[in-house]
């Protein structure tokens, strides 16, 4: 099992979501919306995301 971890800053609250961001150029996730009912009401400065993904040996 492979792993990335990215942080995400907020960038700006719509009606329905937060967007985070990363602004690396290596970053395989460029920004991210968020229901705002998926976070507390006060939405975190910063957040932490992480994608696990099975690394595909078949192919060399």
């Amino acid at each position: 099992m492979m792993k990335k971890t990215i942080k995400m800053d907020l960038t700006k609250s719509t009606k329905g979501t937060h967007v985070y961001a990363n602004n690396e150029p290596d970053s395989p996730v460029a920004s991210i919306y968020i229901k705002r009912s998926g976070l507390p009401s006060d939405a975190p400065g910063s957040i932490t995301l992480t994608i696990d993904y099975e690394e595909d040996t078949s192919n060399p």
